[in-house]
């Protein structure tokens, strides 16, 4: 299976969002969208723990490696978001973790992007 492959955001206030396709795992689609222009989505606030990438979920058809951490919160607000046709926001997958760049001008949205979320969801393992 193909690595998944960022493509760049083209404005300083795009997002990435994840939607939830149509089946009983998580399989998703990723969009970008301006973070004002967002459909409704939950943006999921999760405490990292280790940083093995010991799972992954499928993004556009390819591969993204998450932590175990993140792969329970997902688990936990799928079911939630995939019947509401809602989308999701998670940093270490939204945001291109490689590009310092990108992670600068992403952290400065971290207020607008929770802010602008329909729901915001803590998980603390």
């Amino acid at each position: 299976m193909v690595r998944f492959a960022y493509e760049p955001l083209r404005s300083s206030r795009a997002i990435r969002l994840i939607k939830f396709l149509p089946g009983s795992s998580p399989i998703c689609q990723m969009i970008t969208v301006e973070v004002e222009k967002a459909p409704p989505y939950v943006a999921l606030s999760y405490t990292w723990g280790s940083t093995e990438l010991s799972r992954v979920i499928l993004v556009n058809g390819s591969e993204v490696p998450i932590t175990r951490s993140l792969a329970e919160a997902i688990d936990a607000i799928f079911i939630f978001a995939r019947e509401r046709s809602m989308m999701f926001w998670a940093d270490s997958i939204c945001i291109n973790q490689a590009d310092d760049h990108e992670r600068g001008l992403q952290v400065r949205l971290m207020n607008s992007i929770y802010r602008s979320a329909e729901i915001v969801t803590i998980w603390l393992g």
